[in-house]
């Protein structure tokens, strides 16, 4: 019987692909690896791509913001049309900030710039949005901004994985 010996580098560590794909909830990479050697990935996103507006029908009537590296699962309107929420990979980090596209005015603001991600934003009012945020180490977990002011504010503690789907329209 060979003893087992536990791997060990023998290099300096390089990437081999980007943009590889993880899921923000668990951090969870989207690759493969064999012990041949080969490596199966899904990039996961798309950079450069442009959010876009739809009819009812599906045909593209126009662009909403800039090329960027948008998550795809975060955009959400407000509730009379007139704002997207998105969040936006920030360059070199990986990590997300929430961004406002004012539809009517054509412009872009940023909303946060945290350390961590920040997905999911929702509007509670006209001037209020929830979102799910996290920092390195913690799970994703609530919290509300003021767009006027930018005041932050934790809804619930850091723990089990938390993040916003729909606020009804009482709050």
């Amino acid at each position: 019987m060979i003893p087992f010996q536990a791997a060990r580098p023998v290099a300096e560590p390089f990437p081999i692909a980007a943009p590889v794909g993880y899921f923000f909830n668990s951090s969870l990479g989207m690759f493969s690896a064999s012990v041949t050697g080969s490596v199966a990935y899904h990039a996961g996103r798309t950079i450069g791509a442009q959010l876009m507006r739809a009819d009812r029908n599906g045909k593209e009537v126009g662009t909403i913001s800039s090329p960027s590296d948008w998550d795809q699962t975060s955009a959400r309107l407000k509730r009379d049309d007139s704002v997207l929420l998105a969040a936006r990979r920030r360059a070199g980090l990986g990590t997300h900030d929430i961004w406002r596209m004012d539809l009517v005015r054509a412009t872009e603001q940023q909303l946060t710039s945290n350390r961590g991600s920040e997905v999911s934003p929702l509007y509670i009012d006209d001037r209020t949005i929830v979102f799910a945020g996290d920092s390195p180490g913690s799970l994703p977990h609530l919290f509300r901004q003021d767009t006027i002011t930018g005041l932050q504010e934790q809804i619930l503690p850091a723990g089990n994985q938390q993040r916003v789907m729909e606020v009804f329209s009482d709050g």
